[in-house]
């Protein structure tokens, strides 16, 4: 018999974990989606920074709350804010052939006793600077139908049935060692022991395929950024890669920390993006380099760097603190200080002390990347315990690393 309550509780119990399920791949979505800074504050994940364990100001000023947490306030609509060109840039990786033998018109006969043979040497090579070694052989004339042996170190490593022309062999680095016997042998094929078979070779050239270290590999500039520069959560670099040899990648460097590889094609524009933070460039003189890795090639035009404030929602701070009685009786001026790690978007900075609501702005003229700003509190408007002063933005964005009230 069935129960129609038993059914009912059933699908009830069967529903939820469903909806819950659904609302958890929701929240996943939307922690993929939502800004970094802010995902790390829903996840409670906030960076601490550095201590800071006395006053910013010295002497005799006296520290009575800090804060090293790194933290960003305001809002960004999303936008561009520093824009400079570049010159154009010509990298090359590619492999450069040095001659290491080579013989001209000689003449190699074989019989079914004996075969024509030609030593040829490869030694002293950088195997790691040495892509390859070349063996370029130009046949002028074939008399009957002898093989072209090639014998390396001992070992037979090709055969081909000869014909007039030019023939290229390429003997992978693998191969290789330091130094290297090579034997170019004519042999026999075969039919009447009488019958003599040779081919007659214009030249013979042995060349060793390597890469220049002192070469054009990486073409560099020296890019000045100064404090009112350093803005914005993303860096791009946009380019034209007029023209590729992509057999090797393409890399981009920040004081030698690579931001971006790839292999472009020709006629291409390529944006290249990473978060300002890891990108490694900082106020003062950078250095950005393009460079070919192995066997690329590539000449680069309309290069232009760029920091993006990314659209971000809005987002504010609130620093709780004590006062002692004796500080906040001293008749010593009470100072508050913030540290701008980053303008993101150029703006003012607000202040508010909570419960008085008395506000306080720094403009925008006054606030610099990596710089203090202070101002004095009115010691009326606060109290010895639970003071909140809440830092905020309503025009820009600002990565704040540094949080004092000080005692004057």
């Amino acid at each position: 018999m069935k129960s129609p309550v038993f059914g009912k509780r059933g699908q009830s119990g069967f529903a939820m974990p469903v909806i819950l399920i659904g609302f958890a791949f929701l929240f996943i979505i939307y922690l993929l989606m939502v800004y970094p800074s802010e995902r790390e504050k829903l996840l409670g994940f906030e960076s601490e920074g550095e201590e800071i364990t006395v006053s910013p100001l010295g002497g005799t000023t006296e520290l009575i709350f800090s804060s090293g947490e790194t933290f960003e306030v305001g809002r960004t609509m999303g936008q561009t804010v520093f824009n400079f060109g570049l010159k154009n840039f010509s990298v090359s990786y590619a492999p450069i052939a040095k001659k290491l033998d080579s013989v001209e018109g000689v003449m190699m006969s074989a019989s079914l006793l004996s075969a024509g043979i030609q030593a040829f040497n490869a030694n002293n090579l950088n195997l790691d600077t040495t892509k390859e070694i070349v063996l370029k052989l130009d046949v002028k004339k074939v008399t009957g139908s002898p093989k072209i042996v090639i014998i390396l170190n001992e070992s037979r490593i090709y055969e081909k049935d000869a014909a007039a022309g030019e023939l290229t062999i390429h003997i992978s680095k693998n191969l290789l060692t330091e130094n290297n016997q090579i034997f170019v042998k004519v042999e026999h094929s075969g039919g009447a022991f009488w019958e003599t078979q040779s081919v007659e070779f214009n030249s013979i050239i042995l060349d060793q395929m390597y890469y220049d270290p002192y070469g054009t590999r990486q073409d560099s500039q020296t890019v000045v950024i100064g404090e009112n520069n350093y803005q914005g959560n993303q860096m791009n670099l946009k380019f034209f890669v007029d023209s590729a040899d992509n057999n090797g990648d393409l890399l981009i460097k920040v004081n030698d920390k690579i931001i971006w590889s790839g292999d472009p094609t020709s006629n291409h524009t390529i944006t290249a993006s990473v978060e300002l933070d890891k990108s490694g460039i900082a106020i003062g003189s950078n250095n950005l380099a393009f460079e070919a890795d192995k066997d690329g090639s590539y000449t680069i035009k309309n290069v232009t760097l760029q920091f993006i404030a990314e659209s971000t929602p809005p987002a504010r701070k609130t620093y709780s603190f004590d006062i002692t009685s004796a500080q906040l009786h001293s008749g010593r001026q009470i100072l508050f200080g913030v540290k701008v790690n980053r303008i993101i978007e150029p703006g003012s900075l607000y202040f508010q002390i909570a419960p008085s609501a008395t506000s306080y702005y720094f403009p925008a003229e006054d606030v610099a990347s990596g710089a203090w700003s202070y101002t004095k509190l009115d010691a009326s408007k606060l109290k010895e315990f639970g003071n909140k002063i809440t830092v905020d933005s309503v025009n820009g964005r600002f990565s704040i690393s540094g949080f004092v009230i000080i005692l004057d």
